[in-house]
């Protein structure tokens, strides 16, 4: 259990990384940065690589492909390679949002990445972090207007969703998450989010039932309702993990979490 346990935070750690320098819809934002190369999921573990480097400002020219025939570059020449940007432009298609990074580095290598949007992939730990504007998570919340209600809600991660719901003037907050454990053996009715500052809350979840997902690992799905108290810890103080039994599943998108709730709660 404790080998998965590592995997599992491993995990986490990887995607943490990419996701807390992760300039979402605002590319812009790393103009002028220094960034290093890191291993995403896709690099490491599903043994890809990198994808979307290239050597020509057109993005024809692969760079350092595995193969012939491969769009990706082996992960060994660029792991840990650090860049400075010095140019974005929008190279957008008809059918796909792109953006052009112009990469130099010291040794005057120069390589262009195109930005996808998407998190997964993205592979730059921002020296210094990334300066986000105010409301910088705002724009990621979906909402949905009906005649009697209002739904607004964000995909933070994998599975895991912040919502306020608004019916007859009166508010609702509730997170739900789909993590990933070892199963635990006792059943299980409640959950406790972990924040900094080593602040906790503590909710009745309802019971917990564990699907089999893969290995000894199981799915665990449950949904947090938050009132305005939790809200304003929230919004002071990252979430760092969530505690479900005897098992704590370190969260990632503890910063993402934390705007979004700052948003919904104005």
């Amino acid at each position: 259990m404790k080998k998965i346990t590592t995997i599992v935070v491993l995990l986490c750690s990887l995607f943490m990384h990419a996701q807390e320098n992760f300039p979402n819809k605002n590319p812009e934002l790393l103009l002028g940065k220094e960034v290093k190369i890191i291993s995403t999921i896709q690099s490491k573990h599903e043994k890809l690589g990198y994808d979307d480097f290239y050597t020509d400002e057109t993005l024809r020219n692969y760079y350092e492909p595995i193969s012939h025939n491969s769009s990706f570059t082996k992960e060994g020449a660029l792991l840990g390679k650090t860049f400075n940007v010095t140019d974005i432009k929008d190279v957008s298609t008809p059918d796909f949002k792109w953006v052009r990074v112009k990469l130099e580095g010291e040794d005057g290598l120069t390589l262009y990445y195109r930005y996808n949007f998407r998190p997964n992939s993205y592979p730059f730990e921002v020296k210094g972090g990334l300066t986000l504007p105010d409301g910088f998570y705002c724009n990621i919340i979906e909402e949905t207007i009906n005649p009697e209600s209002q739904n607004f809600k964000a995909l933070v991660d994998n599975g895991t969703w912040v919502t306020k719901d608004v019916e007859k003037g009166q508010s609702k907050y509730y997170i739900t998450f789909a993590i990933f454990l070892p199963k635990d053996s006792k059943p299980l009715e409640s959950a406790t989010l972990l924040l900094e500052g080593q602040k906790t809350i503590t909710v009745k979840t309802g019971l917990i039932i564990p699907e089999f997902h893969d290995g000894n690992m199981y799915k665990y799905n449950f949904t947090v309702f938050l009132n305005k108290q939790n809200l304003a810890l929230i919004a002071a103080n990252k979430v760092t993990g969530v505690r479900v039994g005897e098992q704590v599943a370190p969260i990632a998108q503890g910063q993402k979490i934390q705007g979004v709730i700052k948003c919904l709660s104005k």
